[in-house]
């Protein structure tokens, strides 16, 4: 191999050696019609072979069947081409039967007429970037669903640390009655009502600046000027310093329970004047027989000591 260059430089034999001897990588080096003459000790990591076991193989048979065809085209590229190829992550089968990922550099290496000698296959395991990636993808989709169930719903919007709203689902523009242009990028007191004193929402700051999470009741005015209330949970999201770098609002429009608080509320008081009117009446009403009993018991005592009178006393 000490004919070999890579790249259009000389490679010493030895250096050649060290290097992929020593390599993390799994390499591999392939005349131009698929037979290979060299096989790094690496191999034994990589895919549990020994050198000599996995040096007489047909290495494209260990290659799942779903990818062969990919591999396959990456390795005749280079060598029609003289130009190196990258391949996709694709899998290939282990000694005991699984099957690792790996990323493939297929380098070719040409003599002094600028002919293809050989292909040296650089491959690295990506089976656990590839299982996180699985994963991620996996939680992705989770979370895809979890925010379609949410934002079908929930009143949801999101604000940066300044206080700016960065997003607003579909419900919150609807309840709001502004386009979402309208409300990116402003503060939530586009919304404000002026019911609440200053000092309710300097605690509500305080405590999602602290990290906490808020919860409370909010009257909240429309772009057309009608109010409406909503049960508000603001939950700060935390970096890796624990300090919040954004916060989202969760809604639950409450207007109709609050109406109807209200309504009882007004029903309570005036079934309370009423009840209070009553009593007072039927005190009065009491008070009046009470007097009338009295004076009818003093009318019958007083005609009792007429008749007890005899005749001549009166």
């Amino acid at each position: 191999m000490s004919s070999l260059s890579f790249a259009g430089n000389q490679a010493a034999p030895d250096l050649f050696h060290l290097l992929v001897d020593h390599a993390l990588d799994l390499i591999v080096a392939y005349t131009p019609d698929g037979e290979a003459v060299y096989v790094s000790p690496s191999v034994e990591d990589v895919l549990g072979y020994g050198r000599d076991e996995f040096h007489g193989m047909d290495h494209l048979d260990l290659v799942h069947a779903d990818d062969r065809q990919t591999v396959r085209k990456s390795y005749h590229e280079p060598a029609a081409t003289g130009r190196r190829v990258f391949t996709r992550p694709y899998r290939m089968r282990k000694k005991g039967g699984s099957f690792a990922y790996l990323e493939t550099l297929v380098q070719p290496a040409l003599g002094a007429d600028g002919g293809v000698l050989l292909l040296v296959a650089s491959s690295r395991d990506v089976t656990d970037r590839m299982e996180m990636e699985k994963k991620l993808r996996a939680t992705l989709r989770e979370l895809r669903f979890e925010k379609t169930a949410l934002d079908a719903h929930a009143i949801v919007s999101i604000a940066d640390t300044g206080g700016c709203i960065t997003y607003v689902n579909d419900k919150f523009c609807d309840i709001a009655q502004y386009r979402r242009q309208e409300l990116v990028g402003k503060r939530h007191s586009i919304l404000n009502s002026g019911y609440h004193p200053k000092a309710f929402f300097a605690g509500m700051l305080g405590t999602i600046a602290q990290g906490c999470i808020w919860q409370g009741e909010i009257r909240n005015r429309r772009k057309d000027g009608s109010f409406f209330w909503v049960n508000s949970t603001i939950v700060p999201f935390l970096d890796s310093r624990g300090a919040p770098y954004q916060y989202i609002s969760v809604w639950t429009d409450v207007t109709h329970l609050k109406v109807a608080k209200e309504v009882m509320e007004r029903s309570c008081e005036q079934l309370e004047r009423l009840v209070a009117e009553r009593s007072r009446e039927l005190n009065r009403a009491i008070e009046v027989d009470m007097l009338e009993r009295a004076w009818g018991e003093k009318l019958r005592e007083r005609h009792s000591e007429v008749r007890a009178l005899k005749p001549g006393q009166t």
